[in-house]
């Protein structure tokens, strides 16, 4: 195996992925640890391409409390698969949505085509939604509607780490309620000065 994924914990135990073949598991709090080995979906690769461009269109993460595999196919028709872990080694598909009609018939023409969609990041929240990306654009998917949700343009100053990354560009977190109350000082003069709640950091208006 060679790793080339970021550890995901789930489960009481981490989890590294070799997207080209599966993932191994152990309790890092175990005196003991037993490795555990879960093959992916699709198997091994017969040719095993480089991992690091594999790692684009395939991804493991967590959302709605179960390890998942999402997956894009590299060559037409472009395909959306995701899976869930049910069990110790049982993956069950949940989702499979073709991309090609959607940016098309959902009026997303000016997509660039000739690229192949990119896993951005699993929802940690709702299943049905994957983040993707292509070109400069990060585009939202609802697989149980088969629709683009939202669609997005990175900015200039992250264009090309978005483009030139091998995978997990993004990440996913949960802040905590509080956090949105908190307050947070703002640099500058002290007469100037208001505090500013995270969410008004974070929250901006168009």
């Amino acid at each position: 195996m060679e790793v080339d994924h970021e550890a995901v914990a789930f489960g009481g135990r981490l989890w590294w992925v070799d997207v080209s073949c599966g993932a191994v598991s152990a309790d890092p709090f175990s005196d003991r640890p037993e490795l555990r080995f879960v093959e992916l979906p699709e198997g091994k690769e017969r040719v095993a391409p480089d991992p690091r461009t594999l790692c684009r269109y395939r991804r493991v993460g967590i959302s709605e409390r179960r390890l998942r595999y999402a997956v894009v196919s590299q060559c037409d028709p472009l395909v959306l698969r995701s899976f869930a872990l049910n069990g110790d080694d049982d993956w069950t598909l949940e989702h499979e949505v073709a991309l090609s009609p959607l940016w098309t018939n959902g009026g997303y023409p000016w997509l660039p085509m000739e690229e192949t969609p990119r896993i951005g990041v699993i929802d940690p929240m709702n299943a049905s939604i994957m983040h993707l990306t292509i070109g400069n654009y990060v585009v939202t998917v609802d697989m149980d509607t088969g629709k683009v949700v939202a669609s997005v343009i990175v900015s200039a100053a992250h264009q090309l780490g978005l483009i030139m990354t091998d995978g997990g560009f993004f990440r996913a977190f949960l802040l905590s309620p509080w956090l949105g109350s908190s307050r947070i000082p703002r640099a500058g003069k002290r007469d100037n000065a208001r505090n500013k709640t995270l969410a008004d950091v974070l929250i901006r208006s168009n």
